[in-house]
């Protein structure tokens, strides 16, 4: 999870293109996880809602979902899916 807050980090600096990289990055590394479940979403959540921020909707789309299909309980993840199909 190192990855994860490094862009944490870089996006409250407003670095985004380093934040994407960290938490693209963080979410391969995830998906490597025996098991990947409510912790991975997050970082797949957090990747989709930063691409939403910038404008690209597909991208922001993919991850979005990848994050409710890991936590289907992930409501924020949900809001911003919400958000660009109403879009």
């Amino acid at each position: 999870y190192n990855l994860f807050y490094a862009g944490c980090v870089c996006e409250m600096a407003g670095h985004m293109e380093e934040a994407l990289d960290c938490y693209r990055k963080a979410a391969e590394l995830s998906l490597k996880d025996i098991a990947p479940g409510s912790q991975d979403a997050r970082i797949f959540a957090r990747v989709g809602y930063l691409y939403y921020k910038l404008k690209e909707l597909d991208a922001a789309k993919e991850y979005l979902s990848k994050a409710v299909s890991l936590d289907p309980a992930n409501t924020a993840a949900q809001d911003v899916l919400t958000a660009i199909d109403a879009s």
